[in-house]
Formats: structure tokens, C-alpha cells, sequence
């Protein structure tokens, strides 16, 4: 059996808060980098939401409740800086 002792303990915290701290820097790090960068998403199915009464995307709206991916509010938050629309036709013979 393992024999658990204080300096043991000791040890393991060290190392857990320096991970909680390096994944912190590492989160400072990538936020400063996508900030810097220019974000475009490719293909967005917005359209097909702005089919839906009531959808409005100017408003924030719920993933989940709504199955909305997309609206102006999140896309600042995400720092998006540019978006192509996808647009579906429907194939006639």
C-alpha cells in the first residue's frame, strides 16, 4: 500500500495549481491570438432560420431551446469578423 504523506501531498498540489495556471495562460494566450486574427466562418446556415416567424437575428437566441446557431449578438462575442451565407435552392427538374 501506499504510504500518503504530507510532503507527498504537497507535491501533488503544486503540480495541479501550476496546471490550473498554465491552462489559464494558455487560455490568455489563444484569446490573444484570436483576437488578433481575422475570423470568417465559410458556411452559415442562416437563411434557413430567418424562415422561422419570429426569428430575429439581431437578438440572442438559445442553442438548445431554439436550435439557432447563429445570431449578431454571438457572433460579437465570438469576434466574428465576417461570415458567407449559405443559401439552399431546391433542385427543379
Amino acid at each position: 500500500m501506499y504510504n500518503f504523506t504530507k510532503s507527498t501531498f504537497n507535491l501533488m498540489l503544486l503540480f495541479a495549481t501550476f496546471n490550473v495556471y498554465s491552462q489559464d495562460k494558455l487560455k490568455e494566450k489563444a484569446l490573444k491570438i484570436h483576437q488578433k486574427a481575422i475570423t470568417i466562418d465559410t458556411h452559415a446556415d442562416v437563411p434557413i432560420m430567418m424562415a422561422k416567424a419570429g426569428f430575429d437575428i439581431s437578438k440572442e437566441h438559445d442553442f438548445v431551446k431554439e436550435n439557432s446557431q447563429i445570431d449578431i449578438p454571438r457572433m460579437e462575442k465570438g469576434g466574428m469578423d465576417g461570415m458567407f451565407f449559405a443559401v439552399y435552392l431546391g433542385q427543379g427538374e
